[in-house]
């Protein structure tokens, strides 16, 4: 099997990554998965494990895709980054007011 790695092509393929990655269903399945590390871990474990769902996602996000999708995918990277450093913020609360 061949792949095609035409430079329409490897847009087209950066395209589709990019939509998955952003797609609702890719949305449900990350809430979902900060959820349930909600009831197993601390803040600061919670903030690692989002910026590794960022770092996944955005990964998956290359220069091909359209610059809707790029801006869309930023605007949720800012979001999450946001989360994760409250969570930081709210593990490192206590250390500074002893």
């Amino acid at each position: 099997m061949t792949t095609d790695t035409s430079p329409s092509s490897l847009a087209a393929m950066a395209e589709q990554a990019a939509q998955r990655a952003i797609s609702p269903q890719a949305q449900e399945r990350n809430t979902t998965q900060v959820a349930a590390l909600a009831d197993s871990a601390g803040d600061a474990q919670r903030a690692e494990h989002i910026r590794g769902i960022v770092a996944t996602t955005m990964a998956q996000i290359s220069v091909g895709a359209s610059a809707v999708t790029q801006a869309a995918a930023q605007q949720w990277q800012a979001w999450a980054l946001g989360v994760a450093q409250g969570l930081d913020n709210n593990s490192l609360a206590p250390a500074v007011r002893l």
